[in-house]
């Protein structure tokens, strides 16, 4: 039979030392009381990438990025961003609009597309480069041929006022001359010849002598004259661009020569 060891006696409160000496005497020892954790210590110092205490940290085969480079997020989700490639929505529409033209306002936005198309690809893989240096070409070319129709289009206006200005002027000139002749031939029957310019017309007889004379507009002149008779006789006067003509027999026409 195993002897068993003393069972110890039960402290109260007054046999406190009692109870201290008693343990000492059967050979048991009271554990010390632990140490106090010391507040002051310094903190653990970690390397950067190193695992700081208390967090997880990545698997020994994780790959390593080169040096010069932070380490990739743990919270990064998806595959980088591919660079766009596809071809410049600009460049298409300058290519577009310099083919319509559009009156002129499709090459000017050719012009302004290409260019912006241009600068957005530069140094980039984008398409369409080509494309908006042909819709830049056809935008110039469109608005030089614009300004040429402009110009003509001005030109012919002023050349219509012009002649529909001078055409009342010489209208009114030759029936004047007209006129005087149809009137020196109620009495005469001499021939006659009609000069003007510098804004006077004169009729002469053969003998050089002036049945009559008046006044013609500023630019106009005396062309050409053929006056043989009362019913054969034509005046014509012109302003260098047009001329008009009084005949005995046909009246008013345009023209200037006189048979």
């Amino acid at each position: 039979m195993t002897e068993q060891p003393p069972v110890p006696p039960v402290m109260r409160a007054s046999h406190a030392d009692d109870w201290q000496g008693q343990q000492q005497a059967a050979g048991w020892s009271t554990p010390p009381p632990s140490a106090p954790p010391a507040w002051n210590a310094p903190a653990q110092q970690w390397q950067y990438g190193q695992t700081p205490p208390g967090q997880l940290g990545y698997p020994a085969n994780y790959p390593q990025m080169p040096p010069g480079y932070p380490p990739p997020s743990p919270y990064s989700y998806g595959a980088p961003g591919r660079p766009d490639t596809g071809t410049n929505g600009f460049a298409v529409a300058s290519l577009v609009l310099g083919l319509l033209w559009i009156a002129g306002l499709g090459s000017l936005l050719a012009v302004i597309f290409g260019h912006i198309a241009q600068s957005q690809n530069k140094g980039t893989s984008r398409g369409g480069t080509g494309l908006a240096t042909a819709g830049l070409v056809l935008g110039y070319i469109g608005l030089a041929l614009g300004v040429v129709a402009a110009f003509v289009a001005v030109s012919d206006s002023d050349a219509a006022r012009h002649s529909t200005a001078g055409g009342a002027s010489l209208k009114a000139d030759v029936v004047v001359i007209g006129k005087d002749v149809a009137s020196y031939y109620v009495d005469g029957s001499s021939p006659l010849t009609v000069t003007g310019s510098d804004g006077t017309f004169t009729l002469t007889d053969v003998s050089g002598n002036t049945v009559d004379y008046g006044s013609l507009s500023a630019g106009n002149s005396v062309v050409s004259s053929q006056v043989k008779s009362s019913t054969d006789w034509c005046v014509a006067v012109g302003d260098g661009d047009a001329g008009w003509k009084y005949t005995s027999a046909d009246g008013l026409v345009a023209g200037t020569d006189c048979p």
